[in-house]
């Protein structure tokens, strides 16, 4: 039968079934057992339905949808509208027509469509009206109720006559107008009692879905999309922008609207400021940002009905609680318009399974915390039953700590709040203290992960909200530990604080060693560069040495094989050719220091070009015919039948083959035999040089390639040198990728076979002929000490001017600049200084135009003035020569890239040095002629006869030695000796211009050389070439030249002069 309530009071018993308004019945009647928990709530158990419980604690929303009311059945239906009257509770639904519910007799009667009855059983708005009469708004036009009369209908039509019945709202403001809203673009009406029809008050205003108005005489309405402010008097209106639809408007304190949005939420309008001052919304609370209905309670809290609950607001704390299904609400899904507020303060709010009315006073929060308990704990994926001995399981069965080792930190546990009524209510959050700084929220879920935590204490702190969204107090507090792993255990550290100590100890005595072993290192660092120092400062003293014996031997070469020129049948000629003999001697072992120096400090490169190697080594063997002829030796060279070009480094190539010849000569006795032979096989060139002297001693074997090789014993060193000779050629032989070999014997001689992989693939290119000069100067006259044969001096070119061209010789040795000065000057100005500062000085007041300077010089040396000449605008038109007793590449590729025009060793050869001055003199000659010519018009490239040419000349030297004269055709044809038509057509047949034409263009031209060539003015080279007329001179000059004689001046004298050093009269 169910379950009773025994009143111990006055022993009477209730049963629960028979609770009025709300109903309550339980799924079965069959009860086994009851609990009544700390909280007072009732536990059931049942035989067939399950355990149900009973919350005397619970909110007191009563739920109207029962069907045992007879007629009365709400269940899955929407509610639509409510309206008090005549005492009872009248509720409009969608399609189920009209119920009239008496509240306190619980009679319910029901009005559906039909003749003399509803129009549509769709209820859209009920409203009471002025006289007691019922206003009913359906989807087919309004029907209005009276007591005693019935039924009346009426129809919403717009002037033109368009009818639209689908009425959604109505409304009665504070005159007791009546308004109508229809829907579908549908537009408001007010309601005319003088002809008792509804007339449409704006054509401008429609879709309104809500409206209320204020003591100021306006009405706020709310469409799709904004808010109007329609003044009744002006029947003006306002609108304001929301952007979502405005479902309902509630009047608020401070001039504040209170808007229910479908999709913003609640928001607060501010009267006269015309903005949202408010806004609030699921994230500040809300059941659903679609607030459909608005009503206030007694004590001024809002309650917010939305497609997902109800809400209740309070203004003044802003605090917002929510309410769902579970809390006994009739669904989450609440209706457009269906909120009423009774007399008596009740409120009703309807959706789409009945409606709710309640007491707002009798809503009361409820007090109570749940607990909280771990439900599930996992370690690595597996059970806290597997893990006891890592869990500390206490005797409330709670899990108080958690102690796991470092590789099996990662864990999940899940938990939950003891609430039985609204858990999904229930929100969560957590923090692990030790590694998160603040509070994770974990809305509804009931789990956590954490991974790879790293060793360290500690604590897990779970709290959760109780069902009205509140922090409890209650919260779980796991402690965790993660133990570190064995290499940071403290047993670990003991160990490691042990190591360190004998790590310290054994660090202190490698230390010592150490100390000791570098000081030896040090020590023995210091001595060899000691020795370093001392043999660089060795190499150092012989190569300045050398350097220094290159000048005084250029003072006894030269003026030894001048003598010998010019004493040829002198009886001392002899003597001097012993003495020029033995300073080529002198000088040849100079060069060879200085090219093993090189080779020792790795400077010596290889500088390859193609050559013919055949008509080479010839060149080379005949420099040896006169010793071979002055020795009595038999000299023979085998060609090759073909020439044999190779790629190589020419003046190694000249070292290596010098080398080897002169060292034949020097061991070969007279009336023996030297024989050379050169042979190609593929890529690989073969020369074998033979010769049938005494032989090398066996036991030597390849000691003869040592550096300052000797052997006394053998007699083999007592030629003079310094035993480098062989050195080098190995060193060259292997800079070439070769191999060198040779076979002796006492009787037979000795053979030097080299094989050289150098023979080039294609044909090379002409050679330059100075580089011919500058070979002639370097590896044979190193190397070969040879009998002076005397050449017949080389032809050099005329002078190439009437004037003498100015030189200046710049050297610290007063010597040599004696000795340049009696070579140049028969044929050259001269002019002398000794250091780079002196000169530069001379340059400037000067003006040479050639330099010959010596490079090692002091204050200022050869390069640094070489750079100072070239850089400058004004003298770099001036030529220089650099004189040096250096071979380093170094320096000649500065002095190129200072500017210099030519670069020769010391000692020089004066006759090669002469011919190089002419040439570039000539050359800077040539240059000026040609500038002149072209900037002047002076071409002398006619394609004429000998005979023509040589008219034409006498005529322009005629012209030019009458300039101050008026030269007419007749003057000018007597001259010549022709008659003037002649002359005419002689004239116009070779240059194309009449006599006048031509007169004119000659003493153009020679105004045009003057201005460039002189200082003089414009109008003393017009008069003195025959122009009287300066305007008529700058016209002709104009025409000819293209520039007028001022512009020409500008672009062409100081330029001209400048670069070619122009003598100025």
């Amino acid at each position: 039968n169910g379950i009773f309530i025994l009143n111990l009071s006055h022993g009477k018993a209730a049963n629960k079934n028979v609770l009025q308004p709300v109903q309550f019945s339980l799924n079965s009647k069959t009860i086994y057992t009851v609990y009544i928990d700390s909280q007072r709530k009732i536990w059931i158990g049942t035989g067939k339905g399950g355990i149900e419980t009973i919350d005397n604690n619970g909110y007191k929303f009563n739920y109207l949808q029962q069907k045992h009311y007879a007629g009365f059945n709400l269940a899955h239906k929407f509610v639509r509208s409510f309206v008090e009257y005549d005492n009872k509770i009248w509720i409009g639904t969608e399609g189920d027509g009209l119920y009239v519910w008496d509240n306190k007799t619980n009679q319910v009667q029901s009005f559906q469509k039909g003749p003399q009855q509803l129009p549509d059983n769709t209820i859209n708005h009920l409203l009471t009206g002025t006289n007691g009469d019922l206003w009913i708004a359906t989807e087919r036009g309004i029907a209005r109720y009276a007591k005693g009369s019935g039924l009346k209908y009426y129809v919403c039509r717009t002037p033109n006559g368009v009818v639209n019945n689908s009425v959604q709202l109505l409304f009665k403001d504070q005159d007791e107008k009546i308004w109508a809203a229809t829907f579908s673009e549908g537009r408001v009406y007010t309601y005319n009692p003088t002809s008792d029809q509804f007339e449409v008050f704006s054509e401008d205003i429609y879709d309104i879905n809500c409206m209320i108005d204020d003591k100021q005489g306006n009405i706020w309405m709310g469409n799709y999309n904004e808010i109007i402010q329609l003044n009744k008097k002006t029947r003006k209106s306002a609108r304001y922008l929301i952007g979502k639809p405005v479902r309902a408007i509630r009047l608020g304190k401070n001039n504040r609207l209170w808007l229910g949005t479908e999709g913003k939420g609640l928001l607060a309008f501010d009267s006269k400021s015309k903005k949202i001052v408010e806004n609030y919304s699921t994230n500040e609370g809300l059941s659903n940002n679609a607030v459909l209905n608005i009503l206030e309670d007694k004590t001024g809290k809002l309650w917010l009905s939305t497609f997902n609950g109800l809400s209740k607001f309070d203004p003044s704390t802003k605090k917002i609680v929510r309410y769902e299904e579970t809390d006994g609400l009739q669904s989450n899904e609440f209706s457009y318009g269906a909120a009423f507020k009774l007399k008596d303060g009740h409120l009703l709010f309807g959706g789409n399974n009945g409606f709710n009315i309640f007491d707002a006073d009798s809503i009361k929060l409820k007090i109570y915390e749940p607990a909280l308990a771990i439900t599930s704990l996992k370690i690595n994926n597996k059970k806290i039953a597997e893990l006891s001995d890592r869990v500390d399981i206490g005797k409330d069965n709670t899990i108080h700590k958690l102690t796991l080792p470092y590789n099996q930190s990662t864990f999940s546990l899940e938990f939950a709040a003891l609430e039985f009524d609204s858990p999904q209510k229930i929100k969560y959050r957590y923090r692990l203290e030790g590694l998160d700084k603040q509070w994770n929220d974990a809305g509804s879920t009931r789990s956590i992960n954490y991974n790879g935590l790293h060793e360290g204490n500690y604590t897990l702190l779970i709290q959760s909200t109780d069902s009205e969204g509140n922090w409890t107090n209650k919260q779980i507090k796991l402690e965790i530990q993660i133990l570190p792993p064995w290499y940071r255990s403290w047993w670990a550290f003991l160990l490691y604080t042990l190591a360190m100590i004998y790590t310290g100890l054994w660090y202190l005595r490698y230390r010592r060693r150490q100390i000791a072993l570098n000081y030896e290192i040090q020590l023995s660092k210091f001595t060899i560069q000691k020795e370093r120092e001392l043999n660089e400062k060795r190499h150092a003293f012989f190569t300045n040495i050398s350097h220094e014996f290159r000048t005084p031997l250029t003072l006894i070469i030269n003026p030894i094989k001048d003598l010998l020129k010019t004493n040829k049948e002198s009886e001392d000629r002899a003597s001097l050719q012993v003495v020029h003999r033995n300073a080529k001697r002198l000088l040849s072992l100079v060069d060879q220091l200085l090219v093993f120096r090189k080779t020792e400090d790795g400077a010596e490169q290889l500088k390859t070009s193609i050559f013919d190697c055949q008509s080479f080594m010839k060149e080379i063997f005949l420099y040896f015919a006169a010793q071979a002829k002055l020795q009595k030796i038999n000299y023979q060279f085998q060609e090759n039948s073909d020439p044999v070009f190779v790629n190589a480094d020419k003046e190694k190539i000249e070292i290596i083959l010098c080398n080897l010849i002169s060292n034949a000569f020097k061991f070969t006795p007279s009336d023996g035999a030297i024989h050379i032979a050169l042979s190609q096989q593929g890529r690989e060139l073969t020369i074998q040089i033979k010769d049938s002297g005494k032989g090398i001693p066996e036991h030597l074997g390849d000691r003869i390639f040592d550096k300052y090789f000797s052997d006394p014993l053998t007699g083999l060193k007592k030629q003079t040198g310094f035993g480098i000779g062989m050195y080098l050629v190995k060193t060259f032989v292997e800079m070439h990728a070769g191999k060198i070999s040779y076979t002796s014997s006492a009787t037979a001689g000795t053979t030097f076979d080299l094989v050289l992989p150098i023979v080039a693939q294609q044909m090379p290119a002409e050679e330059p002929l100075a580089d011919v000069a500058h070979r002639n100067e370097s590896g044979i006259q190193m190397l070969y000490d040879a009998q002076v044969v005397t050449e017949t001096a080389p032809t050099f070119p005329t002078a190439i001017s009437s004037k003498k061209f100015s030189i200046l010789l710049v050297d610290d040795d007063d010597a040599i600049r004696s000795y340049l000065t009696d070579i140049f000057k028969v044929e050259y100005t001269v002019y002398g200084a000794r250091n780079g500062v002196q000169a530069l000085a001379m340059i400037n007041e000067k003006q040479p135009d050639l330099v010959i300077s010596d490079i090692i010089m002091e204050e200022m040396d050869g390069l640094s003035l070489c750079k100072a000449v070239k850089s400058n605008a004004t003298l770099n038109h001036i030529q220089i020569i650099l004189l040096t007793s250096s071979t380093s590449d170094g320096t000649k590729l500065a002095g190129i890239q200072y500017g210099a025009d030519d670069y020769i060793h010391k000692p020089f050869d004066s006759e090669i040095l002469l011919l190089r001055v002419k040439t570039l003199l000539q050359n800077k000659k040539n240059l000026q002629d040609f500038f002149l010519n072209a900037i002047t018009l002076q071409s002398n490239e006619l394609k004429i006869s000998i005979t023509d040419k040589l008219f034409i000349e006498r005529c322009i030297e005629i012209i030019e030695e009458n300039l101050l004269e008026e030269l007419t055709v007749i003057s000018l044809a007597e001259k010549t000796g022709m008659s003037h038509s002649s002359l005419y057509k002689k004239i116009k047949t070779i240059s194309g211009k009449s006599i006048n034409e031509f007169i004119r263009s000659v003493r153009l031209k020679k105004a045009a050389e003057m201005l460039i060539l002189t200082d003089s003015k414009i109008n003393e080279v017009a008069n003195l070439t025959g122009f009287y007329d300066q305007r008529y001179f700058r016209q002709q000059f104009n025409k000819l030249f293209g520039d007028t004689p001022s512009d020409y001046v500008k672009k062409y004298r100081k330029a001209f002069q400048n670069e070619f050093h122009v003598d100025r009269p």
